[in-house]
């Protein structure tokens, strides 16, 4: 599967990845959505590492990865086969400005029938607005991420958190995620 990013109001080909130093000698490259303490780290496939274009040493961008099942979720493995499915990866926060709205997303309920919406759904993750209060707060939620699988045909709706709306579709396999 392809992999897309929609970040900053627009779309880019790929997923950026970041290290996670546990130990001094290992490093574990992941997928992080959200930020804060419900911030979710999407990991790599240790048996079938996807394939990732190295940036620097504290990550790098993967461009095509097969989510695999996982008891805590999912991990991202190298891809087996050819889909014409692929994988998105959400964003919805935005560089600073005044007006603070929160950052959203949906499936456009016009293109994606809701019964199949559940299981698209990878990974999702929120944000806060204040990095200084209660995190877990309800009222503290500043943006929402996710890592979706979407089909041809099926249209995203995202609002960033300056209040931009962003409508995207991924139209064939051929022409990929195209913004409207």
């Amino acid at each position: 599967m392809k992999v897309y990013t929609i970040e900053f109001g627009r779309v880019f080909r790929g997923a950026h990845l970041v290290a996670n130093f546990r130990n001094d000698q290992n490093q574990f490259i992941k997928l992080r959505l959200g930020g804060g303490v419900n911030g979710v780290e999407v990991p790599m496939f240790r048996k079938n590492v996807p394939d990732m274009t190295r940036d620097s040493y504290f990550g790098g961008d993967l461009m095509e990865a097969h989510p695999v099942r996982l008891r805590e979720g999912y991990a991202l493995a190298r891809p087996n086969r050819d889909n014409n499915q692929i994988l998105v990866v959400i964003k919805t926060r935005n560089e600073w400005n005044s007006r603070r709205a929160t950052g959203t997303w949906c499936f456009d309920p016009n293109t994606t029938p809701s019964f199949k919406v559940v299981d698209q759904i990878l990974a999702r993750a929120t944000g806060p607005v204040d990095y200084f209060r209660n995190q877990r707060d309800f009222d503290n939620i500043g943006w929402n991420d996710a890592l979706v699988v979407m089909n041809v045909g099926d249209a995203v709706r995202i609002t960033d958190q300056s209040g931009r709306l962003i409508v995207v579709m991924y139209e064939s396999v051929d022409k990929g995620l195209v913004k409207l």
